[in-house]
């Protein structure tokens, strides 16, 4: 997510709608660079706090430094609740630099 964005607010709208049981973070290069870029670290400060503003109870934060670890964390959690019976999916959300990302690490 673009550094200029309002990260806890962003946060706040989805999280008062959905109820995720993890939020997965990472990293993208905004136009070739990270200038432009949040860290993870940064952006999980912002849905920890959204959360805690919204009482919407606890859920996992992580913070992943490639895509591809994101990905397959999200995949992990997925398959774990698969266990269960439990039916879930990923939501990407940002930029559409992380967007074609993750497009681009699905399809290798």
């Amino acid at each position: 997510m673009a550094s200029d964005k309002d990260h806890v607010s962003f946060a706040k709208e989805i999280l008062s709608g959905l109820k995720p049981e993890a939020v997965v973070l990472t990293e993208a290069d905004i136009a070739g660079s990270k200038v432009r870029s949040t860290a993870s670290s940064v952006l999980k400060e912002s849905w920890t706090k959204a959360a805690d503003e919204l009482g919407s109870g606890s859920m996992e934060v992580s913070e992943n430094k490639t895509v591809f670890d994101a990905l397959k964390l999200a995949y992990k959690i997925l398959t774990d609740d698969d266990i269960t019976g439990d039916s879930g999916m990923v939501i990407v959300t940002g930029s559409l630099h992380i967007v074609s990302s993750v497009l681009a690490s699905l399809q290798h």
